[in-house]
């Protein structure tokens, strides 16, 4: 094939196909699977679930996983962690907000604008009990970031010498 391709003067075989005006070739494994890649990775920022990106691919759950894994070793990122999403995003140059995240701000919005942890329950759709968990993430967040403005505050400030 390279040997026809170097006589033809084209750079690979689709233009080759063009040249003598014959069918557009198929794409090999290869191929397939470089560009099934990039719709995966785009998939996964999007928060789409395998199930989702199974279907749209129309590929096997064993094929899906092989290509999470490519797209993360791709981007140098260690696969299947909690923070291997995130990280992937932001090599990517794309913002990353996970349904946890968005679920958080939903409910401190509500919070904020008055209404109370049960009635917040009721408009979600969840338990006390799953609300209460939602409250508790909430105020460790809260502690958090006063604890992180406090370690600044008390930081020295970097002398720099000239």
């Amino acid at each position: 094939m390279l040997r026809i391709c170097r006589e033809e003067r084209v750079v690979n075989r689709y233009e080759l196909a063009r040249k003598l005006n014959f069918a557009p070739q198929p794409l090999n494994n290869w191929e397939a699977a470089k560009r099934r890649r990039v719709q995966v990775a785009e998939m996964m920022l999007n928060n789409c679930t395998y199930k989702q990106m199974m279907h749209k691919l129309a590929v096997s759950y064993l094929t899906l996983t092989r290509d999470v894994r490519a797209v993360y070793k791709a981007h140098g990122i260690k696969p299947m962690t909690h923070r291997s999403k995130p990280d992937l995003a932001r090599k990517m140059g794309a913002e990353f907000v996970s349904p946890w995240e968005d679920l958080l701000k939903r409910v401190k919005q509500l919070r904020d604008s008055g209404m109370k942890w049960k009635a917040i329950a009721i408009e979600l759709g969840v338990s006390q009990p799953r609300m209460n968990s939602y409250r508790q993430a909430l105020a460790r967040r809260q502690k958090d970031a006063k604890t992180e403005a406090n370690a600044d505050a008390m930081r020295p400030p970097l002398h720099v010498q000239s």
